[in-house]
């Protein structure tokens, strides 16, 4: 089948290029369906609209490069859950429906940037894995741990004990769609959520995946002295998780972005 998808172009451009990125709104234009079909997914939330700012023309920038579409996602998905507000957190819990129109998908949060020479991910991991990067590691361990035994305390122990996934940068594929099931029904809205629901999800499923590790997800705890304090600007992606600031001068993680922006980005601007 072919897909069909709106093209949004932007005029402004980066690195020298155009941004232009394919974009899922309404069925205007169809494309080649014998080639691999690609989507780059963000989330947009109310308050992170500032960090979406800065994130979002870099994501559309490797999408043009990468040959992906773009979207961004604005509305909770219609799911049971007693706390609504937590919704938010399974917005890209709408990506086995996508799989009409795509083969695989990258999920990315709005606050993170890529690094300019940030290589092809969908070159990098092999279409039968989900590829991403774990966190439990570091003075982390213990509360990821303990999470991963909660869920098993609520909803049956399926023998997981560790492999802690930070859903901030995945890459899956159709066969990896069980990742986003629901649990009996229901969605985890403890700590960690959608975190601790993909991989109460991997593990249960048995699904393949390949840990691309802190490069490719670098927070602030990858950047701490029990992983060798590694400079963020040497990794490909930078992710300002939870308070996300790097150095203490700032004072949230927007003016972080900026100023992380400014270094690796601003020069490229055309």
């Amino acid at each position: 089948m072919a897909v069909i998808v709106k093209v949004k172009k932007e005029e402004k451009k980066l690195d020298g290029q155009p941004r232009i990125a394919r974009v899922l709104e309404e069925p205007t234009e169809t494309f080649d369906s014998s080639k691999e079909k690609r989507l780059i997914m963000t989330r947009t939330d109310l308050g992170a609209e500032p960090q979406a700012a800065i994130s979002h023309p870099i994501f559309r920038h490797f999408a043009y490069k990468w040959n992906a579409d773009f979207i961004a996602l604005n509305r909770n998905p219609e799911i049971p859950m007693d706390n609504k507000d937590k919704r938010l957190f399974y917005r890209t819990f709408i990506s086995p429906s996508l799989f009409y129109a795509y083969d695989r998908i990258l999920i990315l949060d709005s606050d993170i940037i890529l690094s300019p020479s940030c290589p092809n991910i969908f070159e990098e991991v092999p279409s039968n894995k989900i590829g991403l990067v774990m966190e439990d590691q570091g003075y982390k361990k213990d509360s990821r741990l303990f999470r991963i035994k909660q869920i098993q305390d609520t909803y049956g122990d399926i023998g997981w004990i560790s492999g802690y996934p930070n859903s901030g940068f995945m890459i899956f594929s159709k066969q990896h769609a069980h990742m986003f099931d629901s649990i009996g029904g229901s969605y985890f809205e403890q700590a960690g959520t959608d975190c601790v629901q993909i991989g109460y999800n991997i593990s249960k499923w048995n699904l393949p995946y390949m840990d691309l590790g802190y490069q490719w997800n670098h927070m602030t705890m990858f950047s701490e002295n029990w992983n060798g304090s590694p400079d963020r600007f040497d990794s490909h992606v930078i992710h300002y998780a939870g308070i996300g600031i790097f150095e203490p001068q700032y004072k949230d993680k927007t003016e972080q972005m900026v100023a992380d922006y400014e270094k690796l980005w601003a020069d490229r601007i055309g």
